[in-house]
Order: C-alpha cells, then sequence, then structure tokens
C-alpha cells in the first residue's frame, strides 16, 4: 500500500532524485505553495541511488528544473483523475509561479524520466518505465460499429466535427477512440450520415470508477474541423494509445494535436461555451480545494504539525551536509528556506478559494479570445 512518488530536482546542471512513500496524494497540495515550498518539500523527501519507479507504482511525481524554471508533475487525489480540475488547477497555478513554465504530466513518470537530461542522466529508454499490461487499438472498428447509434448507456469517446457549412456535431461513441481515428478522413463521410448525439456532462470526480457501470462519464475526445483540418485528441490511456505520428500518417494533410483538458476544451474549440458541460461550481470547490487543503485540513492536529517540524528538521540537517556543494544555487530558491509554516486551514482555504475563483475567470476570458 501506499501513494508512491518520485521527484526529480535539477539545479546548477546538477539531477537529484527523491522518493516519497505517501507522497503522491500531496503534490497538488505542495505545487500550489510556490517554487521556493515546493524545493522545501523536495529537500525534506528520501534521496535515491539514481532511478525512477515503473509506471504502474509511480501514482504520482514532479520534476522542478530551477535553472530553466520548468515545473512538470502529476498526482493527487480527485485532480489526478480529472481532466476538468487539472485544467482550472494550472490555471491557478499562474498565479502563484509567474515567470514559470507549469505543466501536467500527461503521460507521468514517463513524461519526467523524458524531460531533457533525466533519461541520459539515468542512463534508461523512457519506455522502459511502461508496463505493458495494456494492448494497443491498432485497427478501425467495423463500419457499423460507427454508422449506427450505440445501446450502450455508458459513453467512452465523444467526437466533435466543425463542418464546412459552420454547423457543429457531437458524435457519442461507447468503444476507445483510436479504434474510430484509424478509419481516417472516410470517417466523416459516415458520421455525415448520421445525427448528431447530446452532449455529455464533463467528469470532475476523482473517485474510482469501473468499466462495467452504466453512468460512466466520458474518457476520450477529439474534435475535428474539416474547415481548418485540424484534429485535437484527448487520450484517457496515452501511454498504450496510437501515436500521434500515426494518426498524421492515416489523416494525410490534416495537422494533429493533443491536449489534456478534457470535454470543456474540446466545446471551447467548436467555438461554444464550455459552461454547456461543466460541473456546478460547488463541487469544483469542494474537490479542487479539497486535494489542496491534505495536511492543512486541521489546525490542532499533532499530526500535521509534526510531520513540518520532521521535515524542516531533516532540511537543515540535509543543508548542512549539503551546503559546500549547493552554493552555486541561484538565488531564486535559497537551498537555506525552510519548510514553510503551515497557514491556519480557514485562512489557508479562503486564499485557495479565491486563487480558484480568479483561475475561472482566467479561464473565461482565455475562451473568449480564442
Amino acid at each position: 500500500m501506499g501513494a508512491r512518488a518520485n521527484y526529480v530536482l535539477i539545479e546548477g546542471g546538477a539531477i537529484s532524485i527523491y522518493y516519497s512513500h505517501w507522497g503522491a496524494m500531496y503534490v497538488p497540495a505542495m505545487v500550489i505553495d510556490g517554487p521556493k515550498a515546493t524545493r522545501a518539500y523536495i529537500w525534506g523527501e528520501v534521496p535515491t541511488t539514481g532511478s525512477l519507479m515503473e509506471d504502474n507504482w509511480a501514482e504520482g511525481g514532479i520534476l522542478l528544473d530551477v535553472d530553466q524554471r520548468e515545473l512538470l508533475f502529476f498526482g493527487g487525489e480527485n485532480i489526478a483523475f480529472s481532466p476538468p480540475l487539472q485544467r482550472t488547477f494550472l490555471r491557478m497555478m499562474r498565479h502563484v509561479w509567474r515567470g514559470w513554465s507549469v505543466a501536467w504530466a500527461g503521460r507521468e513518470i514517463f513524461d519526467i524520466a523524458s524531460y531533457p537530461g533525466v533519461a541520459e542522466f539515468l542512463e534508461i529508454d523512457p519506455s522502459s518505465l511502461i508496463s505493458d499490461h495494456e494492448s494497443t487499438t491498432d485497427q478501425p472498428y467495423a463500419e457499423a460499429k460507427i454508422r449506427a447509434p450505440h445501446d450502450n448507456p455508458w459513453v467512452y469517446t465523444v467526437i466533435t466535427v466543425t463542418w464546412d457549412d459552420g454547423r457543429v456535431g457531437d458524435y457519442t461513441f461507447d468503444s476507445a477512440l483510436d479504434g474510430y481515428l484509424l478509419f481516417g478522413p472516410s470517417l466523416l463521410d459516415i458520421l455525415r450520415e448520421r445525427e448528431p448525439d447530446a452532449l455529455p456532462c464533463e467528469e470532475s470526480s476523482g473517485e474510482i470508477v469501473y468499466y462495467d457501470a452504466p453512468d460512466q462519464d466520458p474518457r476520450e475526445f477529439a474534435y475535428l474541423n474539416t474547415g481548418t483540418r485540424a484534429i485535437w485528441v484527448m487520450h484517457d490511456k496515452l501511454r498504450y494509445s496510437v501515436k500521434l505520428e500515426r494518426i498524421e500518417h492515416i489523416w494525410a494533410g490534416w495537422s494533429v494535436n493533443e491536449h489534456f483538458e478534457g470535454l470543456g476544451r474540446q466545446v471551447a474549440l467548436s467555438g461554444r461555451d464550455p459552461t454547456l458541460v461543466a460541473v456546478p461550481y460547488e463541487q469544483v470547490e469542494r474537490e479542487l480545494i479539497g486535494d489542496l487543503m491534505i495536511g492543512h485540513s486541521d489546525d490542532d492536529d499533532p499530526g500535521s504539525r509534526w510531520l513540518a517540524q520532521e521535515v524542516t528538521d531533516r532540511l537543515a540537517e540535509q543543508s548542512l551536509l549539503d551546503s559546500a556543494t549547493r552554493a552555486h544555487v541561484s538565488n531564486e530558491i535559497d537551498h537555506t528556506t525552510p519548510l514553510p509554516p503551515l497557514l491556519p486551514a480557514a485562512e489557508r482555504r479562503a486564499y485557495l478559494t479565491a486563487l480558484l475563483q480568479q483561475a475561472l475567470r482566467d479561464d473565461a476570458g482565455d475562451i473568449a479570445s480564442e
């Protein structure tokens, strides 16, 4: 049992790897506190001998590149399983990580291992971290599966098309996206003869879901614009999906792009308001702020206070041991910075809620400008 995470710290040209047995669930609550606090948390974890876990073990991760001011991460509880929450959270992060490049690691530990210099440092191929326990859909489905509306109440894939005349059609399916995209442009000929479907709602909850449940939310998406010949795709299981290069080959003359922001992004790409599919604000606040309050929920909790002091003590001890080799670290994140004290829970919640509301306003502004 555990919620294992790897952290990669790059500073002064040096790469260090850390491990935390329970750190995955804390990742969003760590990074929302900013660059200095994130580095302090990482320093408080266990250094490793230079290895990363395989994908079936790594449930969270952070890559903090101080030199290039880049952050790459994944993890959490609700946020980890919800592209809409990830989209909103990244907009919250803009206000905390000003001047940094911040991104969600859509391919999780593979993306962290693929960051420039990491694989070379570890002397590995990032693909060696992928456990091959699922197969890729590498053949198109039968045409009848696309032509007829499905009887399964579970919508797995949503394909949206903006046609040449400006009409927008949404088409829902009960199977993985790749089996439809592998038809190539002839997919559009089939969809022209089919009536559009109603849009489902975005999935927000990070709770564990089961494939035989009748009320599952959609997991994979594709937006196709026949005028601009552009495709935007989002896969649920990126590690086991058809590579974009193969889709580009099959859809010759089309540009193929990728995003990780869920159905709301697809609706926005089609020129519509993503609030059409959005979950209620109260649910977003409960789930997202809940992740960010992990370790901060009770001002009087002695366990949280003990953990903060323990990490601070370990950081101070390691700083003394490594001070000679870390003197060159930039002033942006000073190696003597102690772990910041916990804000009172009520104050932290109020701050995060204000940040969330600002992020939602930013999201609306971004959509209006697209």
